[in-house]
């Protein structure tokens, strides 16, 4: 009997969906009276009707630009001429009849619903553009469904979809970023986005599991390589509309521009997620820097202080001795705990001590200040007091002297949002407030400062500081000419330079950085950058560029071009690192226990199958799975974990995901065609004369694939089999073997 034989079938697979409606009809009225009543929607001069069928559609638009599976049985097409003109999306059911249809046109019309139109409807793509020109939204373009190909059930269709959620999505990805695109040049955005197979492989390993993009940049401190628009549960059937809503109102830079569109499941809710990001969010192309002795002196000076920090902090579970009381007169400002005073003013040095700079010691003095500071400044605005400037505000009616000089002490001050310790971080990032400049950041790691007091009110805090202490500081930088603590702020950060001990910066003066981790990663900065967040004078540097991303591990080498020594009149070039480090030393988080779902897998070759690495706990947003095959020649395996057969043979799969590893065997048989007797991967008139010729006794052993022959499966090759494939070819029979 022969073996490993691939049928012929032509069975077809039918979607029975429930009866229901899945979204409720748009409202809105039709601009056009007269449109026709059998039309679902109009582009251009393109009727597209109810009983019109996806070869229909096709004899309209041509062959559709991309054609994928649809989820109703039928295909998923997206038609579009040049410049995305005539954009058409349909699903087709198991009948070619259309079920759904949108258009992202600039003059798409359907009955309740045109381009142009204004729309308060959130499930429709809108201008932003609009929006923050202060005036309505307009309508992009839209979907809805064609009531008269059937009833559709929603929980029935995500079902289907979350059934198999990687080939769900990788359905609809193409089709996504092409409406997506398609929005962004048709609305004057032209931000488009670009679709990687190997990237968007390892978003639907994410998807998978639970998760998203963002997730997991945000807890691998890579958000520098992410930019996402939205993220949610879905409201109704999952489509490319959910993306394309969020094409209008962002840039999607060319560093982080490869689309990361997915829908996915967490327990019994599904979500979407939208953006985009870099290869390298997944791919790690850096390689470890050692820290300098100095570097790592200061690294354990900032670690022992942080931890101390944290320690006094949490040793304290309340947060006032005495609450405050700011709405009406007689102000009391309220005493905070030592615990909490002292935990922050640690956390501060602890930034400090990373960039070589002496510690602040409390003055309690400064500490009542701070506190007088931020109740008098809640005070003003529950009293609708003007206060044009809010560190010499006006001294109100009821306010005594004391009280009032009591607010004005120290040399210098910030007032900025958050508790005594979370106004710290605030404050060194300096995203608001003060953006560009950073006066809050350069008063906390201020060389000459020696002193500090904090404070806070209702979330409104104040920072006193005495200076006067000296010191050998050429500059202070952000990130640290040192180490920097991860953490302390967002990912990226405004970057700062002052220069100090007779340090200035002329009109020649530029900035080079390197990232030392990764090769042929550099960057200039200069004064004629064409970007509002770059600043250059006589003593300050401050610029921003989203790829400086402050990840632990990081170390930069920044050099100061052409900077000016006043002492000697010299010009010269001044170098320094910057490390991010983290400062907490607990224990490392265990990476998730890794299941696979099979340890043996059959497959024929030029098939796929799909392995499924599942992490423990669901939904673990830190950790990838990687997979490799031990001979891709037998068979290849994707970053989701699909399996192609290329030849017989036989490959273990190996997925890896931290300290776990676990193996599928796969055997891979060959592709046995039943009747294709020439062995040319086709089924036709030839395999039989040629088969005749066999029997006959022509010497033609050569030119026949003998296992393909047996086409009655009777372990014989004789006129029998001949006449099967005669039969199966004018349509008696429905399969071969």
């Amino acid at each position: 009997m022969l073996q490993s034989k691939k049928r012929i079938t032509s069975v077809t697979l039918v979607l029975a969906l429930l009866l229901g409606a899945f979204w409720t009809c748009p409202t809105a009225a039709a601009a056009d009276d007269a449109f026709p009543s059998n039309a679902l929607i109009i582009i251009g001069d393109k009727i597209i009707t109810n009983s019109m069928t996806l070869d229909d559609v096709i004899d309209m638009f041509g062959e559709p630009k991309i054609m994928t599976d649809s989820l109703f049985g039928g295909k998923t097409c997206t038609f579009y001429g040049d410049n995305y003109s005539d954009y058409l999306y349909i699903d087709t059911n198991d009948r070619n009849k259309i079920v759904i249809y949108g258009s992202i046109a600039d003059d798409f019309r359907m009955k309740t619903i045109e381009a142009g139109q204004a729309s308060p409807n959130s499930y429709y793509v809108q201008s932003k553009m609009d929006r923050y020109n202060g005036t309505q939204d307009v309508v992009c373009g839209a979907l809805d469904i064609n009531y008269y190909a059937g009833g559709i059930d929603r929980t029935a269709y995500t079902n289907l979809f979350t059934q198999n959620i990687c080939a769900a999505n990788k359905n609809m990805i193409p089709h996504s970023v092409a409406m997506f695109n398609a929005a962004t040049e048709l609305y004057g955005y032209n931000t488009p986005v670009v679709y990687d197979e190997d990237v968007y492989d390892r978003v639907l390993q994410l998807a998978e599991n639970g998760n998203n993009p963002h997730n997991y940049a945000q807890n691998n401190n890579r958000s520098a390589y992410e930019r996402f628009t939205s993220y949610g549960s879905g409201s109704w059937i999952l489509h490319p509309m959910v993306f394309a809503s969020r094409a209008t109102g962002y840039t999607f830079p060319e560093s982080k521009n490869l689309a990361a569109f997915v829908n996915y499941k967490v327990n019994t809710s599904t979500y979407y997620y939208c953006g985009s990001v870099s290869a390298e969010l997944f791919v790690n192309t850096e390689h470890p820097v050692a820290l300098t002795a100095e570097e790592q002196v200061k690294l354990q000076n900032a670690m022992e202080r942080y931890q101390a920090s944290v320690n006094t902090w949490n040793g304290e579970a309340d947060y006032y001795d005495v609450e405050p009381s700011v709405r009406e007169l007689p102000i009391e400002p309220g005493v905070i705990k030592d615990a909490k005073i002292d935990g922050a003013i640690g956390f501060i040095n602890s930034i400090r001590a990373g960039a070589g700079l002496k510690d602040l010691t409390r003055n309690d003095d400064l500490v009542e200040g701070a506190q007088a500071k931020a109740a008098y400044t809640r005070y003003l605005g529950y009293a609708g007091i003007s206060n044009n400037n809010p560190h010499t505000p006006p001294q109100a009616e009821g306010i005594s002297d004391e009280f009032y000089q009591k607010t004005g002490i120290g040399s210098s001050e910030n007032l900025f949002i958050g508790n005594v310790l979370s106004s710290i971080s605030n404050a060194i990032d300096d995203g608001y407030g003060d953006p560009i400049y950073c006066g809050h950041r350069r008063n906390l790691i201020d060389p000459y400062a020696t002193q500090i007091g904090l404070g806070s009110v209702e979330n409104q805090s104040a920072h006193k500081f005495y200076r006067g202490q000296s010191d050998d500081i050429d500059f202070v930088c952000w990130p640290s000419k040192g180490i920097t603590p991860s953490g302390a702020v967002g990912n990226t950060a405004q970057w700062t330079i002052w220069a100090y001990n007779g340090y200035i910066f002329n009109n020649d003066t530029y900035v080079t950085i390197r990232l030392l981790n990764k090769d042929n990663a550099a960057w200039t900065i200069t004064r004629n950058d064409n970007n509002n967040r770059t600043k250059f004078n006589r003593t300050a540097i401050s610029f921003y560029n989203e790829n400086l991303a402050l990840t632990a591990g990081y170390v930069y080498e920044v050099t100061l071009h052409n900077v000016t020594k006043t002492d000697t009149l010299e010009v010269t070039d001044y170098t320094y690192r910057a490390a991010i480090a983290n400062l907490y030393s607990g224990a490392e988080e265990a990476p998730p226990e890794l299941t696979l779902d099979q340890s043996e897998l059959n497959i024929t070759e030029g098939e796929a199958a799909k392995l499924h690495g599942s992490l423990d706990p669901n939904g673990s947003s830190k950790y990838t799975v990687e997979w490799t095959s031990s001979d891709p020649t037998v068979a290849t395996v994707s970053p989701c974990g699909m399996v192609t057969a290329k030849k017989s043979g036989t490959a273990v799969i190996t997925a890896v995901c931290g300290t776990e590893e676990k193996q599928c065997v796969v055997t891979v048989t060959a592709n046995v065609l039943m009747g294709d007797a020439d062995g040319d991967g086709n089924v036709n008139i030839n395999d039989a004369t040629l088969l005749q010729k066999y029997i006959a006794h022509y010497n033609i052993v050569s030119e026949i694939t003998l296992e393909n022959a047996d086409t009655n499966d009777d372990g014989l090759i004789d006129i029998r089999d001949v006449t099967e494939i005669q039969r199966y070819l004018i349509g008696l029979r429905q399969s071969l073997g």
